[in-house]
């Protein structure tokens, strides 16, 4: 939660939802800038403090701001709120006022309004008080701190006292503190110490870690296990309790959050999330969960994060004004210059910023090309021309030109105009040449608009001078003077035909420039000055944004045309910035409407159906509207080359973590098999001495058994004696009572003879009396028949006289009441059609003459008194229902009568009464237990988050664990595949294995032949088992499976082979010669050995 402009900000992190508390809610409660903000621990209700006098607080209730109490004190004394503060209970609101009077007022908000205590903490000359705060363990004690200021303050009967503290003798300038769970507070100073307080006593001091200069600490902020404090050099310090420390605490993290100054901290119920407000209007977060990785060695930056998106910051003037705003047509995107001489590109769909680049001179003008790829952006000494590129704005080209008041791309995105004091330049945005210069009156131009064609343009100067410049001329087409006002913005429709003007005196002027006609014109909110103004492509609704100095502005939508009735009867109206607005932008299809303001925010606005929603328009659901948005983007080549390197570098040191970690695996396997081993004759040495004491326990249970069998034996034969003694007495026993049942029965005989002749005797005299009784009932019975009969029929007889005339009062009623409803009804339609008549007749005096303006107003005036008299008519109307209603009523008081005589209705209506009553107490019960309800969801949706929060850290896990598990899957794809691998090697070793074997016996075969025609065919056998191309376990599909290595391995068997082949050839060949030699006779004769040798091809 944090405020915004106008407007405190309830922001998901998580959904990047915003909800607002604005001056806009029914009653209005944020009418002034705020200047406090206070919320309670149990982050139910929010405390806003305004620069008003006497300076009300308002409490609102976060889950529904229509709920609030507004908190104020007529001795206040001063127009700001220092300080807001809670007790922890979120019972008590204490509130510091300012200068000059400072007074510190609490109020018991959940009981009254009223305040009950406040005391003067300083006077207009004394010391400046900073921050106030209550004890964290008694609500009751107060602690104060400012310039050379420490004050501890206790309520006693409606009082405050001031309890002595042994502080230091020379007090320092106390800037923040805060209070520790236990009886503990610390202070921080302006030199840079912690000062610790324990029990109201003064106990240490200690400084933040050492730096070059001492920085001041700006704030403190207590958790569970110490307490974070920040230092105006952007620095973070976590401290933890050390009891073997002098100081008790030590410093164990810092963080960095930049160069800006830390403001303000905040911590959330969890403790796992900080909140850091800097100088610089930046927001930061930090996940205190994750924090543990740091050791307090160096400063940390990558764990303090923007919380939504980077803000306007303030410029080297202090200000932090947004200067231009412009909108894209095919993107999602606005950008935004302001004085902090930043270019920022906002996502407005998505919640974020897509980039932000900053520039050395003061910016003055944006636009945004239709398409969302280009930038124009003007300042003080160049006009530069962005493109941009993924998520950064590149200068594509820097276009001279001095003191660059407007720029704007044209509605087709092809051309481009920039104004210099009273010239206007119109380029061409892809050739950059010069279309036209046009140069008008010696005025400052001051606002600038392209028609829809892009072949007009009409300028405003501030001197009242309104031109339409036509392009193709290069002349004007269209020109207008107004004398005596200083023109401040303009408005126009879309094919520059209408155009509003705003000038310094607060009135909406209007001009045509189709028929050379001005015409001035108040708005119902006159005299209010306005500083920019847009008008709806539907060109029913100009949006006018507010500039009175030194207060909260508003954007009007003031409905079109001039003069008639605005919306719902009044113009609507959106307080959204804390000072004046300075620029305004409206989507293409005017759905989506976007101001800036002096203040650095930026507010977006659904105004699609304004017109039928009264007197407010909302801010931008996200949800609604969608619309499809153009995915085209820029891209570098220097940006591909860069990420084509990266992505190699990122593959290459895959690899390498690939390699490693399997590496990692064997070993860690081989550990786990030797831990394994370990384990398991762990567990056969354990087994076997359990066993061993199995034994042992069996052999004691034996034993413990015979003994037991023992015991049994001795205690069952002393239970057989005792049972033997029993038996007999018992059966003395039985015998005595008998005799005495006997005695008993006998007397019994005696007493039924005696009871049956007295009943007998009491029956015939009852019957007597009986049959007396009957008699005289039957008498009376049928006598109360016969007057019920008749009470009955009387009944009857009133009930249907009654029915007679009520349906006799409802239908002379209902004919009354439809001949009046059709007198009426004639008069209103020809009413209706003489104000229809008087209307067109108002509409053809109005275009001739002004002087008829007086005879319109006359007519009103009667219509309105004729619309009053039907009111008149319609009040009788109703005066008759209401009689009506008490002929019912009487009718309904009558049947009340009769039934009154009815006993049982008249009991059914006590019953009634009581269920009434507990109905009652019902009712008070549910309001209490309702009320116990509210706090206990409250903490069901705390521990809600908590779970969401666990579930998405579990499915971090999940996930982490699914890629682990398809690592692990890859690598066993691996090695089944180096298995494979080497199965097909081990087969193809034994086929050539085979091969050779064969060959060998080939060979043998060869050898022991010794015709020259069976060793032809033995040689040729030879040569095709030696030359065949398809060698066992060595197919195409194997080949291919077996890949690099395993080719390069057959070829080096392969070439030894060979080698082997051609030594055994020679051997043979040699063998042969010798046997030839042998038989040389017979061989000679018939084939000489060169034709042998010729044949078999060697």
């Amino acid at each position: 939660m944090y405020p915004c402009g106008q407007c405190v900000v309830i922001y998901n992190t998580e959904s990047r939802e915003q909800e607002f508390i604005h001056s806009n809610l029914s009653p209005p409660c944020l009418t002034h800038q705020i200047s406090a903000l206070g919320i309670t621990p149990d982050r139910r209700y929010v405390a806003v403090a305004q620069h008003s006098d006497p300076g009300p607080i308002t409490i609102i209730d976060v889950s529904n701001p229509k709920r609030r109490k507004v908190l104020a004190h007529d001795d206040f004394g001063s127009q700001a709120v220092v300080c807001v503060a809670f007790s922890a209970d979120s019972k008590y609101c204490l509130a510091q006022g300012g200068h000059p009077e400072w007074n510190l007022v609490l109020w018991a908000f959940d009981r009254n309004t009223q305040p009950i205590a406040s005391v003067k903490t300083s006077t207009d000359s004394g010391p400046i008080v900073r921050q106030v705060q209550f004890s964290s363990q008694d609500a009751l004690i107060i602690s104060l701190t400012g310039d050379k200021l420490l004050k501890i303050l206790r309520l006693v009967d409606g009082h405050f006292k001031v309890v002595q503290l042994n502080s230091q003798k020379d007090p320092p300038n106390y800037l923040c503190h805060c209070w520790l769970f236990d009886d503990e507070f610390v202070t921080g100073t302006e030199s840079g110490e912690i000062l610790l307080f324990e029990g109201l006593e003064f106990k240490s001091a200690f400084s933040i870690p050492a730096t070059e200069v001492h920085s001041a600490v700006n704030c403190l902020v207590s958790h569970s296990k110490g307490f974070i404090c920040c230092s105006c050099s952007g620095m973070l310090y976590l401290y933890e309790r050390a009891r073997d420390e002098k100081t008790g605490f030590r410093c164990k993290y810092k963080l960095c959050a930049g160069a800006s100054s830390i403001i303000h901290l905040a911590l959330s119920p969890s403790e796992e999330s900080l909140l850091c407000a800097t100088e610089s209007y930046q927001i930061y977060t930090a996940a205190l969960s994750n924090i543990d990785c740091l050791r307090g060695e160096e400063p940390c930056l990558e764990c303090l994060d923007s919380l939504s998106s980077s803000f306007q910051n303030p410029g080297p003037s202090g200000s932090s004004r947004v200067v231009g705003i412009d909108v894209s047509v095919w993107k999602p995107w606005i950008a935004t210059c302001g004085e902090d001489r930043f270019l920022r590109i906002w996502n407005y769909h998505q919640k974020t910023a897509e980039s932000a680049r900053q520039f050395a001179h003061r910016l003055t003008t944006v636009s945004l090309h239709p398409c969302g790829l280009f930038v124009l952006l003007g300042c003080e000494e160049n006009l530069f021309q962005l493109n941009l590129v993924l998520n950064a704005a590149c200068i594509g080209r820097e276009l001279f030109g001095r003191s660059i008041t407007h720029c704007s791309f044209s509605s087709g995105g092809q051309r481009f105009a920039t104004t210099t004091n009273t010239l206007i330049y119109v380029h061409s945005l892809y050739t950059r040449n010069l279309v036209a210069m046009l140069r008008g009156d010696d005025g400052q131009i001051c606002d600038m608009k392209w028609d829809k064609n892009d072949q007009r343009i009409l300028s405003v100067t501030r001197n009242g001078v309104i031109v339409v410049w036509k392009l193709s001329w290069g002349a004007p087409e269209y020109e207008e003077a107004i004398s005596h006002v200083l023109l401040k913005t303009a408005a126009a429709t879309p094919d520059l035909t209408s155009i509003y003007t705003m000038a310094d005196d607060g009135r909406l002027r209007e001009a045509h420039a189709d028929t050379s006609r001005l015409a001035a014109t108040s708005s119902p909110m006159s005299h209010e000055p306005a500083s920019c103004m847009v008008m709806s492509r539907s060109r029913d609704t100009i949006f006018v944004g507010g500039c009175c100095p030194r207060r909260p502005n508003s954007v009007r939508a003031i409905s079109l045309p001039l003069g008639s009735t605005c919306i719902s009867g009044t113009n609507a109206e959106y307080v959204c910035h804390a000072s004046e607005v300075s620029t305004l932008a409206i989507l293409h299809d005017s759905r989506l409407l976007f101001s800036a303001g002096a203040d650095g925010s930026v507010a977006v606005f659904d105004v699609s159906n304004a017109a039928q929603r009264g007197n407010s328009f909302s801010r931008h659901d996200n949800a609604s509207h969608a619309t499809e948005f153009s995915d085209e983007i820029l891209v570098a080549k220097a940006a591909i080359v860069t990420g084509i390197h990266e992505l190699s570098t990122h593959r290459a040191r895959v690899d390498g973590l690939m390699a490693k970690h399997d590496y990692q695996v064997r070993l860690k396997q081989t550990k786990y098999d030797d831990r394994v081993k370990l384990i398991l004759e762990q567990y056969h040495v354990e087994a076997e001495r359990d066993e061993h004491e199995r034994l042992q326990l069996l052999n004691l249970k034996s034993d413990l058994e015979l003994e037991y069998q023992k015991r049994l034996q001795a205690l069952e034969a002393k239970l057989d004696i005792g049972k033997q003694q029993l038996r007999r007495c018992y059966e003395a026993t039985n015998e005595a009572e008998t005799l005495r049942m006997q005695t008993l029965l006998d007397l019994q005989d005696d007493w039924v003879r005696s009871w049956t002749q007295e009943t007998q005797e009491l029956c015939a005299s009852h019957k007597q009396r009986a049959s007396r009784l009957h008699a005289c009932c039957a008498d009376e019975i049928q006598h109360e028949q016969h007057q019920q009969n008749a009470v009955i029929q009387e009944t009857l007889e009133v009930r249907i006289a009654c029915k007679t005339m009520a349906s006799l009062v409802e239908t002379d009623g209902d004919y009354e009441t439809a001949q009046v409803r059709q007198s009426y009804q004639a008069k209103l339609m020809l009413e209706h059609a003489h104000t229809v008549a008087l209307r067109a007749d108002n509409a053809a005096m109005k275009s001739k003459s002004s002087s008829m303006l007086q005879d319109v107003d006359n007519q009103r005036d009667e219509s309105r008194a004729l619309h009053d008299r039907l009111n008149e008519q319609a009040d009788a109307i109703k005066g008759l229902e209401r009689e009506i209603q008490g002929h019912k009523k009487e009718i309904r008081e009558r049947e009340a009568t009769l039934a009154d005589k009815d006993r049982r209705i008249f009991e059914l209506k006590q019953k009634n009464q009581e269920l009434e009553k507990f109905k009652f107490v019902l009712d008070y019960k549910t309001r209490e237990l309702k009320q116990q309800i509210e706090p206990r969801e409250t903490e069901i949706s705390g521990l809600l988050r908590q779970f969401g929060e666990m579930e998405l850290e579990l499915g971090q896990y999940h996930t982490a664990n699914s890629s682990l598990d398809l690592m692990i899957g890859e690598l066993r794809l691996k090695m089944t595949s180096l298995y494979k691998e080497t199965d097909h090697h081990r087969k193809t070793m034994s086929a050539y294995a085979e091969d050779l074997i064969v060959l060998r016996m080939a060979l043998r075969e060869c050898s022991e032949l010794y015709t020259h025609r069976e060793l032809k065919r033995g040689i040729q056998k030879l040569r095709d088992v030696d030359t065949r191309a398809d060698w066992p376990g060595c197919s195409p599909a194997e080949s291919s499976i077996t890949g690099r290595n395993g080719a390069n391995t057959l070829d080096r068997d392969r070439q030894l082979l060979e080698r082997n082949k051609k030594t055994l050839l020679q051997n043979r060949l040699c063998h042969f010669q010798m046997h030839v030699q042998e038989h040389g006779k017979l061989l000679a004769l018939r084939h000489p050995p060169s034709v042998i040798l010729t044949q078999l091809g060697y």
